[in-house]
């Protein structure tokens, strides 16, 4: 439905999904998938009370790639005790580089939608942002200077850096006896908000709408509904929290020593986690069995 907003679940009953717009009208529907991002309302029926829990700031702009020395490589990536520094191409010709600086800044004080509104606020205020920029620029490196010198302030993003705390479902059923029923289905960053590294976030929530629909195409009488979303959840999870796992490494990898310490600390990275990613790492990455896993996972149910 176009132009239309969530607003919550009505009922949800073996006859299906019945959910409200914020405009008071309603629907209905045999099944509900939540794909609505990190900040998803419709995980607040799947699992109450579960917020995301904010990281690091990323402030982002773009410079001319003539910024830089013409035998610097297309993409890289530089890290010191001031935060790490990320540059890649912007358009296909390579003529502009999207930057970004990464800082542990303060996340706002108060419940969820104070935090929003003044991550909102944060974002608009342009000063701060440059401000934020160009902190301790006197001590960064020649390289993080000429672009941040070269940036113009309109152009500063704010970008906070959220994770999800792991679910123990994603999806909420009203099943019969007999197996069939209505239910809500979380995906993407609903399901399990991902830190933004090698655009896992999005391409999980890719995978999670494939394997759904596969999985969903396998439902009969030996392999009711329930049984099926629980095989496609355990497989999805394995995957999910490895590429967790590994984006959460690289990008505290280029934070500074402090900020390492303090998410170790905070519980929320653990040095145990380091390894390699060179030679054939990224290979059960980018070269997964999706389907083959999830039958699998189905005919040991």
């Amino acid at each position: 439905m176009w132009e239309k907003s969530f607003s919550h679940i009505v009922s949800n009953t073996p006859r299906g999904v019945t959910f409200a717009f914020k405009d008071g009208s309603t629907a209905k529907s045999d099944l509900l998938v939540g794909a609505d991002g990190i900040n998803s309302a419709v995980r607040a029926f799947v699992s109450p009370g579960t917020n995301p829990e904010y990281v690091i700031t990323a402030l982002n702009f773009c410079v001319p790639a003539t910024t830089f020395p013409k035998d610097f490589p297309a993409r890289f990536s530089m890290t010191t005790q001031h935060g790490a520094f990320i540059a890649t191409p912007q358009n296909p010709l390579g003529k502009e580089k999207l930057c970004f600086r990464l800082l542990p800044i303060s996340e706002p004080e108060g419940n969820e939608e104070v935090k929003k509104r003044e991550w909102k606020r944060l974002a608009a205020d342009k000063e701060w942002a440059l401000s934020m920029l160009r902190k301790d620029i006197d001590s960064l490196p020649e390289l993080w200077r000429m672009a941040i010198d070269s940036v113009d302030k309109v152009h500063i993003g704010v970008w906070p850096f959220h994770v999800l705390p792991k679910l123990p479902s994603w999806a909420s059923l009203a099943e019969t006896e007999g197996g069939e029923g209505g239910g809500i289905i979380l995906i993407g960053d609903s399901a399990h908000g991902l830190p933004p590294s090698g655009a896992q976030g999005a391409n999980q929530a890719f995978e999670d709408a494939y394997t759904l629909a596969f999985a969903l195409s396998q439902i009969s009488t030996d392999a009711p509904l329930k049984t099926v979303l629980e095989s496609w959840q355990n497989r999805r999870t394995e995957r999910v929290d490895q590429i967790s796992r590994m984006t959460m490494q690289m990008n505290v990898a280029r934070l500074p020593p402090q900020a390492q310490q303090k998410l170790i600390e905070e519980g929320k990275w653990s040095k145990s986690w380091e390894r390699s990613f060179s030679g054939d790492f990224y290979r059960w990455l980018y070269v997964p069995n999706l389907k083959e896993s999830f039958l699998d996972q189905v005919k040991d149910s």
